[in-house]
């Protein structure tokens, strides 16, 4: 907020009415098997338009009359709640920027949990430098395949390195400080990060993450740093904050994946790719991405695009998207959307000017970048 209002915008946030912005446990559940899907569905998208509601008649109030235009920024979770904004309340603001979008939400939550349950499933224990040791052999391996060596895959669909070609190769581990060689057990854990979780019969469930992100976090105990995902299994599919995770079979995994999509995709899900109304109603959408960002993953907005271009009136006219590959993502996420007041202007040009910002957006997410 602070950079908006630095900008003389009136700005409002809000925590959809649920008090703790860093985790559902407090509000989940009502009792044992009772999820509060009135608190949930606050979360999913009702709130977001009570805010606009909400603040366009605060500015109403203090300045006499009501705003010229009404503008959305949010990342990651914030971005799902942008694209929410732009399906389901295509009034609310006149211009969008929906960064890093997690909208596929239920998959995506679903999907972190993957690798380190494959830890548990095949009694392996890589260590987090093991994992960057491959991230550093993949982008060793595919950086050049774009014609540019840059520290950075770009070309990924040539990119067909397998993290099994480095098992026992030798690397210095910085967290241990000592000489060690590369874990059988560290090759199946990158691969399931960047494979995506299956089933059973080898069936994609959803997408991986990119090589070259940072998948260090896999190589952590379950639990500990994917308490997202934790309790989303925990509190909201098994509905009993006792569940055990950390040890559900890959068939209950299977169950879980599909049961948390079946229940509660039409609520927190922003992945409807028509945006016809958000068009007759004259708005305008920023997206942009970090493509070796890890959560959420850039393969999470990628099936999105083709159906931009397919899909010229709902989706294409009213949306722009901007795909950035950075060293460190998710720092560089940050930064931007602390800044992304910053953009406004692009955005703000768009809604009733019939002129897209295109170069002039991307210079400026470059900017800020860098």
């Amino acid at each position: 907020m602070s950079g908006a209002i630095g900008e003389g915008y009136a700005a409002t946030t809000t925590d959809a009415g649920l008090g703790d912005a860093v985790g559902p446990s407090s509000w989940a559940l009502q009792s044992p098997g009772n999820v509060d899907y009135v608190a949930f569905n606050n979360l999913g998208s009702r709130s977001l338009n009570d805010q606009a509601i909400i603040g366009k008649s605060l500015v109403n109030s203090f300045y006499g009359r009501a705003p010229d235009y009404a503008y959305w920024s949010g990342c990651s979770q914030g971005g799902r709640q942008g694209l929410m904004l732009a399906q389901r309340y295509p009034t609310a603001y006149d211009g969008i920027v929906a960064s890093a979008p997690a909208q596929s939400w239920t998959k995506f939550v679903s999907a972190l949990y993957y690798p380190l349950l494959m830890r548990q499933w095949h009694g392996v224990n890589p260590l987090a430098c093991e994992l960057d040791f491959l991230t550093t052999e993949a982008v060793a391996a595919c950086d050049a395949k774009d014609g540019i060596v840059d520290g950075l895959i770009s070309n990924l669909t040539a990119c067909e390195y397998s993290p099994y070609t480095s098992v026992n190769k030798t690397f210095t581990c910085s967290a241990l400080n000592k000489t060690m060689a590369l874990s059988p057990g560290a090759a199946l854990i990158a691969d399931a990060a960047w494979s995506g979780p299956q089933t059973a019969d080898g069936e994609r469930l959803w997408y991986g993450v990119n090589p070259g992100a940072d998948i260090s976090q896999f190589g952590s105990v379950p639990g500990v740093n994917s308490s997202q995902s934790d309790m989303w299994f925990n509190l909201f599919v098994a509905k009993n904050a006792s569940f055990d995770t950390i040890h559900m079979s890959p068939k209950v995994y299977e169950e879980f994946f599909h049961l948390g999509t079946q229940e509660y995709a039409s609520t927190i899900n922003a992945a409807d790719p028509d945006l016809t109304a958000f068009r007759k109603a004259g708005g305008k959408l920023l997206t942009y991405h970090g493509v070796v960002r890890c959560f959420p993953p850039f393969s999470l907005c990628s099936p999105k695009l083709p159906q931009a271009s397919n899909i010229k009136d709902p989706y294409h006219r009213p949306m722009r998207a901007f795909l950035r590959r950075v060293p460190n993502s998710t720092t560089s996420l940050s930064k931007i959307n602390s800044r992304m007041s910053r953009t406004s202007f692009a955005t703000s040009s768009r809604p009733g000017s019939g002129i897209a910002p295109a170069g002039k957006a991307a210079s400026r997410l470059r900017s800020l970048m860098h």
